[in-house]
């Protein structure tokens, strides 16, 4: 066998180092312009709003409060108060910075407040295709470090570059806090996996334990790749004695532990715990969805967006076929000649990739999409390298470039379609409603878009149908089985209920807001919403003439946000409608000199007259 490997490899090898020997800054560039491939279809789309595209663009912290605000974000874990990216559960520091430089370099200047019109989608899905194209290149010389063949390493980089899942990632202006954490990541690993035979000195390990911090300030899935350092060093490595390997695990978790700690107070809405099944069922509900990514990382046409496995528990099908696959294609591998250890490796990576999104113990509401497999691609692409060069050996084949090139092409030809069905976002829904006619999933979304894009349409009659669609998709979601296990429950209940307000029935509404307010806002990443259900609900009674009930509302908004001016002014103009000149005068006094309120204040004050004798 090693005989018959070194004839598949010598003329490809030789080839390639040639080529890099004398145009690696050429190979370079090649790799920045192929990772644009997955993109091109959705290069001039517009923003995916209800995708959460606002979070990176309109509503970016680093745009709307400018660049200075990026510190701010590192403190906003420890602070314990609100703020923007934290509310919404979208603490991704390095990410929002990464988008802010976009605007920068394309934007159209800013309005105030924020409007798509001032933003290049383009100019973000063109950044995002080169940090792909980096992330392919550092695969490459990971790939070749590892496996030792520049023909395999090749290889393994083009099955990343292509795949037709990375699409989600690079057409998705938000999933930059996908792209950058696998960046670091594959930095970390490659420094981390330098020299097989010795341990890493202390510098080399600072600098892993560096960029293993980078990936999680951009976003905290980059604690899968602590698992596959691990991994590395307990099945590659040939070091002996399991203490130092402890030692190093021990300091190279420092910053996973900050981030799983930051992560419980940021994003606090998909920590909730499971309903319906126990412990073990949902341990074999997330079994489930394993098998299901690796399905769609062999077969990646069926299986995508939105795809949810019901609440009710694992599907025993998939389970047993999930199960003997796994031991087949691992049997399968053997003979061919990839190693145990390496087999075990390759699967630890890909299962500590979508491990952090699939925890049993808490909902993380159990939807397939393709990006969560991002970060598993390279050890897919490498696992399928061996085996394909392992086949053509067995078969008598002198060269494996041309094998990859046709695996290259085959998944463009997958990967360019997939871009663009970004293009039109309510295609995405609709596709996903047509699939799951029953997940509250598609409905939402679908809702949360027409409700987010409406208000950049000038027409009012087409705006009206868009609000008034976004509400029927709103009540066929509350009508799904699964609709209590939506990511960010309370952000679709409030666009729900404000929409029964304006258009439907007020009475719902008011039930829906009772049970938002009255929920849980001591979740950080749930205050958002529960303010602005309070804010909402407690202007509307103001409005009714219902001054007592809308001031007790108002009373506990300002308790989560002392200085939020919406609730100031609507509380002074309360108290003046009351009749309670005292404290009306005593806060308007107050708020004089405030830039947000000030003016108002003036006029209560004119309002109420001098102070009586």
């Amino acid at each position: 066998m090693p005989q018959a490997r070194d004839a598949v490899y010598a003329l490809d090898d030789a080839s390639l180092i040639a080529l890099l020997a004398r145009r690696r800054g050429l190979v370079f560039l090649l790799f920045l312009l192929a990772g644009m491939a997955p993109s091109l279809g959705a290069l001039d789309a517009p923003l995916l709003l209800a995708y959460d595209d606002n979070w990176g663009t309109r509503d970016n912290p680093l745009i709307v409060h400018g660049f200075s605000y990026f510190f701010a974000q590192l403190g906003l874990p420890f602070s314990q108060t609100p703020g923007p990216g934290l509310e919404s559960g979208h603490w991704a520091p390095l990410s929002f910075l990464s988008l802010a430089f976009d605007h920068a370099l394309f934007g159209r200047g800013l309005s105030s407040p924020p409007a798509a019109a001032d933003f290049t989608p383009w100019g973000f899905r063109l950044m995002s295709g080169l940090y792909h194209g980096l992330n392919g290149w550092l695969v490459f010389l990971l790939a070749r470090r590892l496996l030792e063949r520049p023909g395999l390493a090749l290889t393994a980089a083009a099955a990343f570059l292509f795949h037709p899942t990375v699409c989600e990632s690079t057409c998705w202006i938000i999933e930059r806090n996908n792209l950058l954490p696998a960046l670091f990541g594959l930095c970390a690993l490659y420094v981390y996996a330098k020299d097989k035979a010795a341990a890493p000195a202390w510098p080399r390990t600072a600098a892993v334990l560096a960029l293993l911090l980078l990936s999680q300030l951009s976003k905290v899935i980059g604690i899968s790749w602590w698992f596959v350092l691990i991994g590395y060093d307990v099945c590659l490595r040939r070091e002996s004695g399991w203490k130092p390997r402890l030692v190093r695990a021990a300091v190279l978790a420092a910053p996973c532990l900050l981030s799983a700690w930051s992560h419980l107070n940021a994003n606090q809405d998909v920590s909730l715990p499971a309903p319906g099944e126990g412990a073990f069922g949902r341990l074999l509900t997330c079994l489930e969805l394993v098998y299901r990514y690796f399905g769609l990382l062999l077969w990646p046409v069926e299986l995508s967006t939105f795809y949810h496995v019901s609440p009710h528990g694992p599907h025993l099908e998939v389970l047993v076929a999930g199960t003997a696959g796994t031991a087949a294609a691992a049997w399968g591998l053997r003979r061919l000649g990839v190693p145990w250890a390496r087999q075990i490796f390759y699967l630890l990576w890909i299962c500590a990739s979508v491990a952090p999104l699939i925890n049993p113990f808490v909902s993380t509401a159990f939807v397939l999409q393709d990006r969560y497999l991002y970060m598993a691609l390279p050890a897919f692409g490498m696992l399928l390298a061996e085996a394909l060069s392992l086949l053509l050996a067995r078969a008598g084949v002198a060269r494996v470039l041309p094998a990859a090139a046709l695996l290259s092409a085959a998944l463009l030809a997958l990967a360019i379609p997939q871009s663009f069905t970004w293009r039109h976002e309510t295609s995405v829904y609709l596709n996903a409603i047509e699939r799951q006619p029953a997940s509250a999933f598609g409905h939402a979304y679908l809702a949360s878009y027409l409700f987010h894009a409406s208000a950049d349409e000038p027409d009012p009659a087409r705006r009206r149908t868009m609000l008034l669609t976004s509400l029927e998709n709103h009540r066929l979601a509350q009508g799904c089985d699964d609709h209590e296990r939506l990511i960010f429950p309370l952000h679709y209940l409030n666009e729900h209920a404000t929409l029964e307000w304006e258009y439907g029935d007020r009475g719902r509404a008011k039930k829906i807001l009772r049970g938002i307010v009255d929920g849980r806002p001591e979740r950080l990443s749930e205050r958002g919403a529960t303010l602005y259900a309070l804010r909402f609900l407690s202007a509307k009674l103001l409005e009714a003439g219902q001054l007592a009930e809308g001031l007790v509302l108002l009373e506990r908004g300002l308790e989560m946000a002392p200085e939020h001016p919406e609730l100031l002014h609507n509380r002074l103009q309360a108290w003046v409608n009351s009749g309670a000149a005292g404290k009306a005068r005593a806060e308007a006094e107050r708020l004089r000199s405030d830039p947000r309120l000030g003016e108002f204040a003036r006029e209560v004050l004119e309002r109420l007259g001098p102070r009586a004798p």
